[in-house]
């Protein structure tokens, strides 16, 4: 009932993930409604801002690199619509989207435009719009969100989470990080 986060750490081989796949198969059982991310740290993008939650996101709502961009947009469209209340999906959608190199509208909105000509606003508005979007998945049911190879990941990713446990404190959101001792 309330946020939390577990970081495993161990060397490679000993058996984290397994672990990570048992506790998950355990928690399913124990909650049907509870909703899972899974994010994986990548050595050819390790350090990109936002790409371990962005990778969570992107199993989340089912997206592929093999889809087209319409394919794309639809699914994080359907995601978000499916979440967030009508006043809040193009902002949601809009910064998720950028978060995920995926348009959520032909148009963009002039917050949008205003962000991308600026890394600082843009930074806060893809925050803004997650821990929304984490707002509203919370008010339904409780989110685990797996991180693998935490140690491939990046510091805007920690930052965020960092961010959605302080802010989401007493809601049911759990963070499982799985990652080398030198993280």
């Amino acid at each position: 009932s309330q946020a939390a986060a577990v970081l495993l750490t161990a060397d490679p081989g000993m058996g984290k993930s397994r672990l990570g796949h048992e506790f998950l198969r355990k928690a399913k059982l124990a909650m049907p409604d509870l909703e899972v991310w899974i994010g994986s740290g990548d050595p050819s993008s390790a350090g990109s801002p936002f790409q371990l939650i962005a990778s969570a996101l992107r199993q989340a709502m089912s997206l592929t690199q093999s889809m087209t961009h319409a394919e794309q947009t639809d699914r994080l469209q359907r995601f978000v619509q499916t979440r967030v209340s009508v006043s809040e999906r193009q902002r949601i959608g809009e910064f998720v989207g950028e978060l995920l190199g995926v348009s959520y509208h032909p148009q963009a909105s002039a917050h949008l435009v205003a962000a991308r000509g600026n890394p600082v606003l843009m930074g806060d508005q893809i925050r803004f719009a997650f821990l929304d979007l984490l707002k509203a998945i919370l008010a339904e049911h409780p989110l685990l969100l797996v991180l693998e190879d935490l140690h491939w990941g990046d510091l805007p990713t920690v930052q965020l989470l960092d961010a959605a446990l302080r802010t989401h404190a007493d809601e049911p959101l759990l963070i499982l990080a799985l990652a080398r001792p030198h993280v």
